[in-house]
């Protein structure tokens, strides 16, 4: 093994961060222990029908996946940084070797680059963590849409409630009834 091939084991493994920075996080207490969902909290078709404290319960399921969809996406964002950061090592310490074997032309540097088996598995790599971060993203979006469906929801049942409330005067007596409130608004 000669000395590129060494440092570039080396340098990937030094590159390669995300395990221990999440390690350190849980250290700290700002992480706990992976938890794994089988079922995301699906809506129903109209949520309208839903009763107070089945929307609460709905609206929890979905606080407790979006912080297990939002750990997911900070893991994912970091492994992808890692791997392009090895990507950029691993294509630097390539490109050195490749010149150091013979004198050659851009185009056949770039074409030998771009086709060693070393650099073609972290692109791969690279591709596969870029696909993975992209789809917890849109799982992400879509999670939070529905928490603010639900929320929008509560919000408009207790405004309905309250506007309720504001409909009826002190005792029980609708407003605008002749027999509350001002004397002298109803004088036969």
């Amino acid at each position: 093994m000669n000395n590129y091939t060494e440092d570039l084991a080396v340098g990937s493994i030094r590159l390669n961060v995300t395990a221990d920075a999440t390690e350190e996080l849980r250290r700290r207490g700002l992480l706990q222990p992976p938890r794994q969902y089988a079922e995301r909290p699906q809506l129903p078709p109209s949520i309208t029908h839903l009763d107070d404290n089945s929307l609460g319960n709905l609206l929890n399921q979905l606080a407790i996946y979006a912080g297990f969809v939002e750990e997911e996406v900070a893991r994912s964002k970091g492994e992808l940084d890692t791997a392009k950061n090895q990507e950029e090592f691993i294509r630097a310490r390539v490109r050195i070797e490749l010149r150091g074997s013979k004198k050659m032309k851009p185009d056949e540097l770039r074409d030998l680059l771009e086709t060693d088996s070393r650099v073609v598995e972290v692109i791969s790599r690279v591709d596969y963590l870029d696909k993975i971060y992209t789809y917890a993203k849109v799982v992400q979006h879509t999670v939070q849409q529905d928490w603010d469906t639900v929320s929008r929801r509560i919000t408009q049942r207790g405004q309905e409630v309250e506007r309720f409330r504001r409909g009826e005067n002190v005792g029980g007596a609708k407003r605008g009834d002749p027999s509350v409130g001002n004397p002298f608004t109803h004088i036969p």
